[in-house]
């Protein structure tokens, strides 16, 4: 629930609302323990980061996403592919 919120509001620009929702959102998925979930919401934060201009929080943030899907055999699962998608038009940015 959210992260859905802070996708609404980073869908308005309202990064800094969007950035504190999806930490949030984080948090509380931690104290879950790992899933699915939370890579999902880290890629959901890092690519608010992306928009918002914050280039190097987000390219450590897709980093550490990637590296956690390649390490658990996850590389078919969607949410890894859209997290590289994610990375990827972040790399261009940066160039």
């Amino acid at each position: 629930m959210l992260n859905n919120l802070a996708a609404l509001h980073a869908d308005i620009g309202n990064y800094k609302l969007a950035i504190d929702l999806c930490e949030q959102a984080i948090a509380i998925q931690e104290k879950m323990g790992f899933t699915r979930e939370l890579l999902i919401f880290k890629n959901n934060l890092a690519t608010i980061y992306m928009n918002s201009g914050d280039l190097f929080k987000a390219d450590s943030l897709f980093s550490e996403v990637i590296n956690v899907y390649k390490n658990s055999n996850q590389e078919k699962d969607l949410y890894y592919i859209k997290t590289l998608i994610n990375y990827a038009v972040l790399l261009r940015k940066q160039n």
